[in-house]
């Protein structure tokens, strides 16, 4: 009888503590969700300027404008940038350097 009753409390104790192992992944999970969101999403907000090849230009534009703006004949991408409007250029590897 005391083997029987040890055995019941040893598999209490296991259903509780696998209860608790379920509930802690979770838990983390849900915490690493929360930091990762929170950290990734402040270096998707603004754009940031690389005068290199291969980097991209950002250009303030008049706001009275047209926004139909191009870059060696292809279209730029025209966005608000810290409440202004921008173009923003990609540079392309085989560009020189210089005024373009």
């Amino acid at each position: 009888m005391a083997k029987r009753s040890q055995r019941r409390d040893r598999i209490r104790k296991v259903r509780i503590l696998r209860k608790l192992y379920s509930t802690l992944k979770l838990s983390l999970r849900l915490i690493f969700f929360v930091f990762w969101f929170v950290l990734a999403f402040p270096v998707q907000a603004e754009p940031r300027q690389s005068l290199v090849p291969d980097g991209v230009v950002i250009i303030l534009l008049d706001t009275g404008g047209p926004l139909d703006y191009r870059f060696r004949g292809k279209p730029v991408s025209v966005a608000d940038i810290g409440g202004d409007t921008g173009a923003l250029i990609g540079l392309p590897l085989s560009l020189k350097p210089g005024e373009h």
